[in-house]
């Protein structure tokens, strides 16, 4: 089964997606911020995509969690 790990700190976007990978039937997971996202994907690296915004707590954090 594929899994989807969503980082983003906009509720209104992370829902939007959220709803979009259900409505697939593709199990998802959010994280509101950069640090967070990393301590999920640490915990379950099944991941088969992130989706990641890039501006959150800071203006590149999201940048710093794909180069992780």
């Amino acid at each position: 089964m594929k899994k989807v790990l969503i980082v983003d700190d906009n509720d209104r976007y992370a829902n939007n997606l959220k709803i979009y990978f259900d409505s697939l039937k593709i199990s998802n997971d959010r994280a509101v911020d950069a640090k967070a996202g990393w301590e999920l994907f640490q915990k379950n690296s099944d991941y088969d995509m992130v989706v990641s915004d890039i501006t959150m707590e800071t203006q590149t954090s999201g940048l710093w969690l794909m180069r992780r």
